[in-house]
């Protein structure tokens, strides 16, 4: 069974976090060639706002814990 908890955020309360938070070059990918985010199936089809495969496993490490699931729709 997995329990659901939501909670509104606001956005307001969404840019005060962010406008709290330092600039962390942890999470900078720069460093990465185009041919170094193209993992799996991740470059069968060209699409300019897609995530690379890098920043989300560093979401999945960052944010997803214990017994969490995270799967898109």
């Amino acid at each position: 069974m997995i329990k659901t908890i939501q909670k509104h955020i606001t956005s307001e309360e969404i840019i005060n976090y962010f406008k709290s938070k330092d600039i962390d070059e942890n999470w900078s990918f720069k460093e990465y060639k185009r041919q170094e985010t193209s993992k799996l199936t991740h470059g069968y089809h060209r699409y300019p706002a897609k995530f690379i495969p890098q920043l989300v496993e560093k979401l999945f490490d960052e944010y997803a814990f214990g017994e969490d699931v995270i799967f898109g729709c």
